[in-house]
C-alpha cells in the first residue's frame, strides 16, 4: 500500500532535546520532529519560526538523525547531497544519504557555514558528495520536493528518497543534475513543499539509517524556516 505523506506546516510537535555536539557553529537537537508554529531554541540560540516536510510515498518508520541549523545570522541559500550511483551488487541501492545546506548572510555564493547530516553507507561503488547547486545571488532556498520511490515490498531493496531539489526566494530553481540520482521504475519528483511566507531555510533534519538487508537511508526529510532578518 502506498501512503503519501504530506508537508505539515502548523501542528506543534515536541522541543527539541539539546545535545552537547556543536560543529562548526551548528547545533544539533534532538526529537521526533521539528516544532511547528512557533519560536524554538537551540544551544546556539538560533530560532526557527516554522518547518515542512516534503513529500514521500512511504515512511519507513526509521528514526530522526540530529538537527542540523545555520549559524545564526546566516540562511540557507545552496546545497550538494550524498547519493548511491553504483550501487552494491547492482540492486542494493542506498539512495539518498546525506545532505549538507551552504548557508550564507547575502545569499548566492557567499557560504559563511553549512548544515550537513548524513549516514555512513559502507557498501557500494559510487557513494559520493556530488555537486553544488546555489541560488542566483541574494537569494535563498524557501521549497523542496525529493524524488521519491514507493515501498517496493519485502522481495525488493528499498531506496526510499532518490534526490532533493529546490526552489529559490526569486522563484528560481536550485535543481540537481539528472546525473546525481539513480532513478529506479516508479520513482516520482512530488509536490514542492514550502516555508511559510518570509520564511527561508536555516536547518535541515532526515530521518533513516543505513540496513544490510534493506538499505533504505533517508525516507524522508524535513526544514526549519526562519523569519530573514
Amino acid at each position: 500500500e502506498i501512503i503519501l505523506v504530506t508537508g505539515v506546516q502548523t501542528c506543534a510537535l515536541p522541543i527539541f532535546t539539546i545535545v552537547s555536539l556543536l560543529v562548526a557553529g551548528l547545533a544539533l537537537a534532538s526529537a521526533n520532529d521539528y516544532p511547528q508554529g512557533r519560536t524554538g531554541t537551540t544551544l546556539t540560540t538560533r530560532e526557527y519560526d516554522s518547518a515542512f516536510q516534503p513529500q514521500i510515498y512511504h515512511d519507513f518508520g526509521r528514526p530522526w538523525n540530529p538537527a542540523m541549523f545555520c549559524p545564526k545570522g546566516t540562511y540557507a541559500s545552496g546545497f550538494r547531497q550524498k547519493t548511491d550511483l553504483g550501487c552494491a551488487g547492482g540492486l542494493e541501492c542506498s539512495g539518498m544519504n546525506g545532505i549538507e545546506l551552504m548557508c550564507s548572510s547575502e545569499g548566492g555564493q557567499k557560504q559563511l557555514g553549512w548544515a550537513k547530516t548524513e549516514i555512513d553507507v559502507p557498501l557500494g561503488q559510487d557513494v559520493n558528495w556530488r555537486a553544488n547547486h546555489w541560488c542566483p545571488d541574494g537569494e535563498f532556498l524557501i521549497s523542496a520536493q525529493v524524488l521519491a520511490q514507493p515501498d517496493r515490498g519485502i522481495f525488493e531493496d528499498d531506496d526510499a528518497i532518490e534526490g532533493v531539489n529546490f526552489k529559490c526566494t526569486d522563484g528560481s530553481n536550485a535543481y540537481a543534475d539528472a546525473g546525481e540520482m539513480k532513478r529506479r521504475s516508479g520513482d516520482n519528483w512530488l509536490a514542492f513543499t514550502s516555508c511559510q511566507a518570509g520564511q527561508v531555510i536555516c536547518g535541515v533534519r532526515a530521518a533513516g539509517e543505513w540496513d544490510m538487508w534493506d538499505n533504505v537511508a533517508f525516507d524522508k526529510l524535513a526544514f526549519a524556516c526562519c523569519n530573514k532578518a
